[in-house]
């Protein structure tokens, strides 16, 4: 046999055949049964969706450039200003903000802009504190050099001059002079330690002094880059790419209309039959047309996300770093997959979270426990207020991602050939259809509760 025979490529080209001509053959089957479903997008904005999304974003603003101002002043004064603006965010996106895709997204751009403040002032609150040890240390220091010129001067000047170069080697020791000319050479070595998707302590520039007072104008730059960790430098390209930028917007036309398409004429219907129906095949059939649609929705959801949007604004802004994601798709640990799959996120979960965490003392698995609890009640956090419903199944389906993770490191030990399909299986052939379902069927439940109170 030659070594052409040996290749699978061409069972791999007629399975995409197959599915493809499977997705429209489920596509036209429910057309014909329930006509078009999908509803025009945007019309359903409401004045007050607009009038107040506006204010949000108003809100989202000042918020910022007062934690611009405050960097310097106590923690207290940061915490004051996060709670009454958010205070007033999730206020007027309960009352006033109905559209639920309006709300969710104005909920997520505010959690961007929350870990942005975050890393910012996590960065200058450590300058400050290393700051103020080093001046302190400098000063006692000098005090002691002093006194020491101060007394009479010994007979042995040899003696004299090598107490002399001790305190200048303790000084030299203990405190790191401002070296200006290695600020751009350390800071380019972080930016490029972040393109090979790895990271360095948060304390890379302050060990050294190289810290340059933050403009306002390299804040701002820092509130629209596609990146949740500041850095005093990032990389910047020559110029913009202009073709790019037309094609990523089209792109993302297409596949936001593909994405309101699946939803209101499959997933949708699917998920309410699944609800209402009592026939069992028929619940079988509708979950199998869920599974398949949650999974085209969240690849749909991926390519709008990370192949369009954060390129489209790395191009506008000259962003060169534009390393959003890795090859996920081919994961097979849960682990290996929340590490590859939206890489500015997990970046910044390492940095602010997980290695804080370990310098306190905490095991691995406690860390990872404390990260994801977060994550999931930041999940939650945008479901709930944006449908004005909690029910708590996205908090539980992310924490249920701890075990997940142990078990498909086993499987992977185990049985490499099927890590892989279990990834996919769990996560988006049951995991992202389960959780639909249960909160759809929450809202069912408060409708219904709602409706008989006020008979």
């Amino acid at each position: 046999m030659t070594v052409a025979s040996n290749r699978t490529d061409g069972f791999y080209n007629l399975l995409i055949i197959i599915s493809t001509l499977s997705i429209i053959k489920f596509f036209i089957e429910d057309y014909i049964e329930f006509g078009f479903l999908m509803k025009i997008p945007f019309l359903d904005f409401s004045i007050h969706d607009i009038i107040f999304s506006a204010f949000s974003l108003l809100l989202y603003c000042l918020r910022s450039s007062i934690s611009y101002f405050i960097v310097n002043l106590s923690i207290i004064y940061t915490f004051i200003n996060f709670l009454i603006f958010e205070s007033i965010i999730i206020y007027v996106n309960l009352m006033y903000i109905k559209n639920i895709y309006l709300a969710g997204g104005l909920l997520i751009l505010n959690l961007i802009l929350i870990a942005k403040l975050v890393s910012f002032h996590v960065f200058y609150t450590s300058c400050n504190k290393v700051l103020k040890e080093e001046k302190s240390l400098k000063n006692q220091i000098v005090h002691e050099k002093r006194n020491l010129e101060c007394k009479p001067t010994f007979i042995n000047s040899e003696l004299d001059q090598k107490n002399n170069r001790n305190l200048d080697d303790t000084i030299d020791q203990k405190i790191p002079f401002i070296n200006l000319s290695n600020i751009t050479d350390r800071a380019g070595n972080y930016v490029d330690s972040l393109e090979n998707h790895t990271l360095l302590d948060q304390e890379f520039l302050i060990e050294n002094n190289d810290i340059k007072k933050c403009t306002f104008l390299h804040f701002a730059y820092f509130n629209i880059i596609p990146t949740l960790c500041y850095l005093q430098k990032y990389p910047m390209t020559e110029s913009r790419n202009c073709k790019k930028i037309l094609y990523r917007f089209f792109s993302l036309i297409i596949g936001l209309l593909i994405f309101i398409f699946v939803t209101d004429q499959y997933s949708i219907p699917s998920i309410y039959r699944i609800i209402k129906c009592d026939n069992f095949w028929i619940v079988v059939e509708n979950a199998i047309n869920l599974s398949l649609s949650t999974a085209i929705l969240f690849l749909i959801f991926f390519h709008i996300v990370f192949v369009c949007c954060l390129n489209i604004l790395a191009e506008i802004t000259r962003f060169k770093n534009i390393h959003f994601y890795q090859a996920w798709w081919n994961s097979t640990t849960v682990r290996q997959f929340w590490t590859l799959w939206n890489i500015p996120v997990h970046l910044w979960i390492k940095k602010h979270i997980y290695i804080p965490l370990r310098k306190r003392s905490l095991s691995r698995n406690q860390a990872l426990v404390c990260s994801f609890l977060i994550s999931a009640i930041v999940h939650e956090y945008v479901l709930s207020v944006c449908t004005k419903n909690f029910c708590g199944y996205v908090f539980l389906g992310m924490m249920a991602q701890i075990p997940l993770i142990y078990i498909s490191d086993k499987i992977n030990k185990l049985c490499p050939i099927l890590s892989n399909f279990f990834f996919w299986g769990s996560f988006s052939i049951i995991g992202h259809p389960i959780i639909v379902i249960l909160y759809y069927r929450s809202k069912e439940l408060s409708k219904l509760n709602f409706m008989r109170n006020h008979k």
